[in-house]
C-alpha cells in the first residue's frame, strides 16, 4: 500500500523520482566558470652554503574581477643566514636566521561581483517570466585585495640535534578586502560590495621539540610544544564607517552578530546585554523582577589570546604511541542552544534547587522561584524571588544574549594513535613495509572556562561567532592499514 506522503517522503516506497514525492522538490543547477592566467618567475642565490637569497614575482589576471582592473602583481623576497656554519660548537648543532617580505594578491569567487537576476521557482507563470532584481550593488571601482607581510625568526638545533627551537615574528597588512557592506534597503539593495578598509595581523609563533629519551635499546620519547599569539585589528573602514557586520556574522534570529569595529580587534560580538549602573550592578525592573537590557553591547572578540598544542610520541621496536593535545586561552563565543534551552526549560538549571531548598519551578509563595539581585534604575537594592518561567522566558522575549556569551578557553585531547610496524614479519618480497594503526580522534575535552558550564567545545563550533543550534561533537575511532610496495 502507498505510504501517507502528505507531509513529504515517497508516495510509493522505493520509487525514487520527483513525481513520486509527497512534496515535489524544485531542483536547481549552477554552472560557474572562473579562469586565472598567470606569469611567474623566481630566483635563488647561495654563497658558500650559509647565505641564501630568494625572490619571486607573479602576476595574475582573474576573470572574477572587472575586466578593466583584473590584473594584480605580487612579489616576494627572503634571505637566510646559517650561522652555525661559522661556529665550532658542541652545543649548537644547527642555527639559522631568516627573514622575508612578501605580497599576495587575491580575487573573489566566480560571479560574486556580477549582477544576477534570479528567477522564481516557477520562472514562467503562463504569461510572464518571473524574475527578481539583484539585491547587491557592486562598486564600479572594485580592485583586488592585497596582503603585505614581513616575517623574521630563527631555527636552532642543540645538543646533537636532540633539542630544537623555532621562533617566528610576523606582521601582515591586508588592504582592499572585498566584502559586502550593509546599506539601507530604501536604496533597493541589501548590501554594497566594495573594498572594505584595512586590517593588520601581528604575532609570534614558537615551537620547541626535544628527544627526552633516545636510547640504543630502541626506546625513544619525543615531545613537541608549540605556542602562537596573534592580534588582528581593524585599521580602516570604507566611507567613514566605524563598524561593519562581518560577512556571515549574524546568527539565527539575530540575537548576536559579529562586527568589525574600527580601532578594535577583529570579530567583535555585539548584541543585547544587561543594563548596569556605574558600579557594574545589573539593573532590575522592580515591577517584574526581570533585567533591564541595553542594545548594541560589544561583548568581546572571538579571537583567542593565544593557542598551542602538545604532541608526544613513545616508540619501542616498531610499536609507536602518539598523543596530540591542543589548547586555547581567551576569545568569546555565543550559544544559541543555551538561549533557547533556557527559554524552553530544557536545561538543568531551569529545574534547579534554589537557596531556600525548593525547586525553582515551584510557586514563589511556596518557596520556589529564582533569586534575583541587583539595583533598580533609581539605585535601590533589589533582592527578591521571581517566577522561574517568567525569569527564563525573558532571554528570548527581550533578546538578551550576554548570559550566553562565554569564554572560549579549552584544553583537550585531540588524538591518540597506537601503531605497529610489522612489515619485516610478513617475509613477502614485494611488500617493503606494513603498518597497522588504531586511531581515536576528538577523545576528551579535559578543561574549559568556568563560565562554559555546559562544556561546549570551542574548537568545534559551527560558526565563527559560536554555535547556532548545532549537533554535539562526536568521537571517532578507526583502524588504518598502510602497505608500502
Amino acid at each position: 500500500m502507498p505510504t501517507d506522503a502528505k507531509t513529504g517522503g515517497l508516495i510509493i516506497p522505493d520509487v525514487y523520482q520527483f513525481s513520486n514525492a509527497g512534496i515535489v522538490p524544485t531542483p536547481s543547477t549552477y554552472d560557474y566558470e572562473k579562469q586565472v592566467n598567470s606569469l611567474y618567475g623566481n630566483f635563488s642565490i647561495g654563497y658558500r652554503d650559509f647565505i641564501y637569497l630568494d625572490g619571486s614575482v607573479r602576476n595574475d589576471w582573474s576573470s572574477a574581477l572587472p575586466a578593466s582592473n583584473n590584473g594584480y602583481m605580487y612579489p616576494s623576497v627572503g634571505a637566510s643566514f646559517i650561522f652555525s656554519e661559522l661556529l665550532d660548537s658542541d652545543f649548537i648543532s644547527y642555527g639559522k636566521l631568516r627573514g622575508g617580505w612578501a605580497q599576495v594578491g587575491s580575487d573573489v569567487d566566480a560571479i560574486l561581483i556580477n549582477q544576477v537576476y534570479r528567477t522564481d521557482a516557477q520562472p514562467f507563470n503562463g504569461s510572464n517570466v518571473i524574475m527578481y532584481n539583484p539585491t547587491r550593488a557592486v562598486s564600479p571601482t572594485i580592485e583586488p585585495a592585497k596582503n603585505t607581510s614581513i616575517e623574521t625568526g630563527f631555527d636552532l638545533r642543540m645538543l646533537d640535534s636532540r633539542i630544537g627551537l623555532n621562533f617566528t615574528y610576523y606582521r601582515e597588512t591586508r588592504k582592499n578586502d572585498i566584502i559586502p557592506v550593509s546599506v539601507s534597503q530604501a536604496s533597493g539593495y541589501y548590501d554594497y560590495l566594495t573594498n572594505a578598509g584595512e586590517t593588520m595581523r601581528r604575532g609570534v609563533e614558537i615551537s620547541l621539540d626535544a628527544d627526552v629519551i633516545k636510547s640504543t635499546s630502541g626506546f625513544n620519547w619525543n615531545v613537541t610544544v608549540n605556542f602562537a599569539k596573534n592580534k588582528t585589528t581593524i585599521e580602516a573602514l570604507p566611507d567613514n564607517l566605524t563598524s561593519i557586520v562581518a560577512p556571515g556574522g549574524t546568527g539565527s534570529f539575530g540575537f548576536v552578530s559579529m562586527y568589525h569595529e574600527l580601532g578594535n580587534e577583529w570579530g567583535q560580538l555585539r548584541g543585547i546585554g544587561y543594563a548596569t549602573d556605574d558600579n557594574g550592578n545589573k539593573i532590575i525592573d522592580p515591577a517584574t523582577g526581570l533585567y533591564e537590557v541595553e542594545t548594541n553591547q560589544f561583548m568581546g572578540t572571538v579571537l583567542p589570546d593565544f593557542t598551542g598544542g602538545i604532541f608526544t610520541t613513545l616508540s619501542y621496536k616498531g610499536v609507536r604511541l602518539a598523543a596530540n593535545f591542543d589548547f586555547q586561552k581567551g576569545g568569546k563565543f555565543f550559544s544559541l542552544s543555551e538561549q533557547w534551552g533556557s527559554y524552553s526549560g530544557l536545561l538543568e538549571e531551569t529545574a534547579a534547587t534554589n537557596d531556600r531548598g525548593s525547586n525553582i519551578r515551584d510557586d514563589v509563595s511556596e518557596g520556589g522561584g529564582v533569586r534575583v539581585t541587583g539595583v533598580t534604575a533609581s539605585g535601590e537594592e533589589f533582592d527578591e524571588y521571581v517566577d522561574a518561567q517568567a525569569y527564563y522566558a525573558q532571554f528570548i522575549d527581550s533578546g538578551l544574549a550576554s548570559p550566553f556569551v562565554h569564554n572560549a578557553s579549552y584544553f583537550k585531547l585531540r588524538e591518540v594513535s597506537l601503531s605497529y610496524d610489522f612489515g619485516k614479519l610478513l617475509n613477502v618480497g614485494f611488500i617493503k613495509g606494513a603498518q597497522l594503526s588504531l586511531i581515536g580522534r576528538n577523545l576528551a575535552l579535559i578543561a574549559v572556562s568556568k563560565d562554559n558550564t555546559h562544556r561546549w567545545d570551542p574548537s568545534e563550533l559551527s560558526q565563527t561567532y559560536g554555535e547556532n543550534g548545532q549537533l554535539p561533537g562526536t568521537r571517532s575511532y578507526g583502524v588504518n592499514l598502510k602497505l608500502t610496495f
